[in-house]
C-alpha cells in the first residue's frame, strides 16, 4: 500500500506471481474518485455524499457500490462489470469493450450514456435519457424519460424494459 496526500495506491511490486490475493478493507470518511484496474473486486458500502463521484473500472475489474451522490461520472472499459445501486441526480456513463454496468437499482433523473464495443448497460432513468450506441453495443432501461438526444450506429441496440 502506498499512500500519497489524498491518494491510497493497492497493488503488487513488479515481478511474478502465481495464485496471489491482495485483500484490503479501508474505512474513509469521504470518497470522490475510485480507480479499479486490472483484474481486481472492490465493494464500496454507505456513502451519502453531497458531491459528484468518479469511477474508472478498466481491466477485468469488478465494482459493486452502494452509494447516493449528487452526479456519479462512469468510465468503464476492457471486460470490466459493474453493479451499483443507491441514487444520483445525473449519471454520466461511458462504456466501451466487453464491459457491463448494472445500474437498474440506481434510478437517476437524468443519464448521458456512450456506449461502444460489446458492452452493455442497464439502468433507471426518470426524466432525460440521452444516448450514443456503437458497434454491438447494448442499452436497456427502466423508466419513462423524456426524449433526448440518441444516435445508434453498427448493430448496437436500446431497449426499454417497461
Amino acid at each position: 500500500m502506498e499512500r500519497t496526500e489524498s491518494k491510497l495506491q493497492f497493488g503488487l511490486k513488479d515481478g511474478s506471481y502465481n495464485n496471489i490475493t491482495l485483500e484490503a478493507s479501508v474505512v474513509v470518511p469521504d470518497l470522490d474518485y475510485l480507480d479499479v484496474n486490472g483484474v481486481s473486486r472492490v465493494e464500496v458500502l454507505g456513502f451519502e455524499l453531497d458531491h459528484d463521484l468518479e469511477l474508472d473500472c478498466s481491466g477485468a475489474s469488478r465494482i459493486s457500490e452502494t452509494v447516493h451522490v449528487t452526479e456519479l461520472e462512469i468510465d468503464v472499459s476492457g471486460a470490466s462489470q459493474l453493479l451499483i445501486e443507491g441514487s444520483a441526480s445525473r449519471l454520466e456513463l461511458d462504456a466501451s469493450g466487453a464491459s457491463s454496468a448494472g445500474l437498474k437499482d440506481f434510478p437517476v433523473a437524468t443519464a448521458d450514456v456512450h456506449l461502444s464495443g460489446a458492452s452493455s448497460a442497464t439502468l433507471r432513468v426518470q426524466k432525460t435519457l440521452e444516448v450514443t450506441a456503437s458497434g454491438a453495443s447494448r442499452l436497456s432501461f427502466h423508466g419513462t424519460p423524456g426524449p433526448g438526444r440518441v444516435s445508434t450506429s453498427g448493430a448496437s441496440t436500446i431497449t426499454s424494459l417497461d
